[in-house]
């Protein structure tokens, strides 16, 4: 078994217990439960917690959103067992977050709540949870931010109780997403103690595919120019005609002129010889 899960099955059964629960996990909990009840708006929809752990926030969700279909993935097996215990009516997945390509199913909201630290290939999660993810749905991103030399000092702590992991700051993270994802609201949660790091929390939306954008706007370019020269050629055409019009009645008028002028004179003539 990995060394980082039997790490996470150490902590599963003390997990509810650990002081950062008031400082960090609680505050978590509670901003991303109120998103989550804003973004469902009673409706009925499918959400997957990614690290779900325990299922502390599986539990409040259950309590809160009764309507939501709910998932829980996690990689060490005593957690996922506590969370069964606690939550009878959602579905479990024991699944590493480096295996998301073995999921089917599609999500109206996802949520990843201080699990975004442990992913060894974060970018190819992202990629994963953007296909999980309906094209309307949200993703909330909760994590410590190493964004300040004191927050990276605090953090490189945790490190030797939680082993190997990656704190971003907030322009990594962004960095680290923009492909798949885009900003729709960040929210930075008070420290609770002087010697806890800011625990930033995204809420994301899907990137839009600007290439399928970007070739209806050359289609539009292209028949608004045929429609454009088919207007022209028509306007010319029909200025031609007329112009030549014109200059046809001014010959013929002309050449009437003359040819009365002659018979006049040739009457004339005529008259004056009789």
């Amino acid at each position: 078994m990995d060394m980082s899960v039997k790490l996470w099955d150490f902590w599963a059964d003390r997990y509810s217990k650990l002081w950062v629960q008031k400082v960090s996990l609680g505050p978590t909990r509670e901003y991303v439960l109120r998103e989550i009840k804003e973004i469902a708006r009673g409706r009925k929809l499918n959400l997957l917690d990614l690290g779900c752990g325990p299922g502390e926030l599986l539990s409040e969700l259950g309590e809160n959103c009764p309507q939501l279909a709910l998932t829980g993935v996690d990689y060490s097996p005593r957690m996922l067992e506590l969370s069964q215990q606690r939550n009878r009516n959602t579905k479990h997945i024991l699944l590493d977050a480096a295996e998301l390509d073995r999921l089917e199913s599609r999500y109206d909201i996802i949520v990843c709540t201080h699990s975004l630290p442990y992913y060894r290939d974060p970018k190819d999660v992202f990629k994963n949870l953007s296909r999980l993810l309906t094209e309307n749905g949200r993703l909330i991103v909760g994590f410590a931010s190493g964004n300040s030399m004191y927050d990276k000092a605090v953090l490189s702590g945790v490190k030797l109780t939680t082993g190997r992991a990656h704190y971003p700051s907030n322009r990594e993270f962004v960095d680290l997403v923009k492909e798949y994802f885009q900003v729709q609201k960040l929210n930075i949660i008070n420290k609770r103690a002087f010697f806890m790091p800011k625990i930033a929390v995204y809420t994301l939306g899907k990137t839009i595919d600007t290439t399928i954008d970007k070739t209806v706007d050359k289609t539009m370019d292209k028949t608004m120019d045929k429609t454009m020269s088919k207007m022209l050629g028509n306007t010319l055409d029909k200025t031609t005609d007329k112009t030549t019009d014109k200059t046809m009645t001014k010959t013929m008028g002309k050449a009437m002129d003359k040819t009365l002028s002659k018979t006049t004179d040739e009457t004339m003539d005529s008259r004056e010889c009789c």
